[in-house]
């Protein structure tokens, strides 16, 4: 039986939907429905994000530990599937779904287009070494990460520097 290890939520038009992981399965569903379950084959999932009528999850394949982000509506249709070099510690969609900001190790963050995965741009970023959670306010008009010494956040209209870092 599916045992969740993750959960995530996203809203839309006043229902609730749900996304769950465990270390080999993926299910969605609205709130107080059976969970159906998502095709990854044969990826493995390792995090979820939920946002705005979208469903993030990252999983790796079996073999060769190839990251991908999978996007799917939160009434279940997958959107896209998008091949990653290397794998994000974090992801965040923005509250309308369009946007993705992942965080990698390395310090390394970037946004992506919750349509189709495409990276749109890479943020200069304040931290040392892993970025460890990446979030967006409830506005959407504040992007923020955490490092193990850092915290910062950004302006999302103008990515140039962070409007906020604080070690």
């Amino acid at each position: 039986s599916f045992q969740p290890e993750a959960i995530a939520l996203s809203e839309v038009g006043g229902r609730i939907y749900l996304a769950a992981i465990s270390s080999d399965e993926a299910a969605l569903g609205e709130l107080g429905q059976p969970l159906s379950p998502l095709e990854l084959e044969g990826r493995s999932p390792r995090h979820l994000a939920g946002r705005g009528g979208t469903f993030a999850l990252l999983v790796r394949e079996p073999v060769s530990s190839a990251p991908w982000i999978l996007l799917h509506d939160a009434t279940g249709p997958r959107r896209h599937a998008l091949p990653l070099r290397v794998t994000p510690e974090a992801v965040a969609i923005s509250p309308e779904g369009d946007r993705l900001m992942l965080g990698f190790r390395m310090a390394q963050l970037t946004l992506r287009s919750g349509e189709t995965g495409a990276e749109s741009e890479s943020m200069p970023s304040p931290h040392e070494g892993n970025i460890r959670s990446v979030a967006w306010s409830e506005s959407g008009d504040r992007l923020a990460a955490v490092s193990k010494h850092t915290l910062s956040l950004w302006d999302p209209r103008d990515l140039r520097a962070p409007v906020f870092s604080q070690r």
